[in-house]
């Protein structure tokens, strides 16, 4: 994958609202068994993984309610044809963990996020996309509650 391919990737999960990280995977060998094999016997490869919070990490650690819940995102991603894994985002602790269980070549994150996951560095490249112009969270979140109010 490259960067531009990332970014394409990137700016789809973020129009979404699906997202907040998505991480990409090379190829490594797997005994087809383990946490990197793609659900229902499917090739292990270089497809990416996105991690997707969970509804409790949202609402106890980043003070928000999601519109969708966890299942209904996991089943969004899951049909995006990039994506090969969801990983629960439990804790903000867990994503060096998650570099190197799920054998995370990339990390990509959104620029409004720049810095804050240079720990992860040591463990594999760390990239921060500009957000996609044009998609405000904000915008989407006044068209959908203000709909209907006159």
């Amino acid at each position: 994958h490259t960067h531009a391919n990332a970014d394409a990737r990137e700016g789809v999960l973020h129009q979404l609202q699906l997202g907040e990280v998505l991480q990409k995977r090379g190829d490594h060998q797997d005994d087809g068994d383990g946490p990197g094999q793609k659900a229902a016997g499917g090739q292990q490869g270089a497809g990416d993984a996105v991690a997707l919070s969970t509804d409790e990490f949202n609402w106890n650690e980043k003070h928000k309610k999601c519109y969708f819940t966890y299942e209904e995102r996991k089943l969004l991603l899951e049909a995006v044809r990039y994506v090969d894994l969801v990983i629960p985002e439990e804790n903000w602790e867990q994503k060096k963990s998650d570099v190197k269980e799920y054998h995370i070549d990339t990390f990509v994150m959104g620029d409004d996020w720049e810095g804050k996951f240079d720990f992860l560095k040591d463990s594999c490249e760390v990239v921060y996309l500009p957000r996609t112009p044009d998609i405000s969270t904000t915008q989407i979140k006044t068209d959908l509650f203000g709909k209907g109010k006159k």
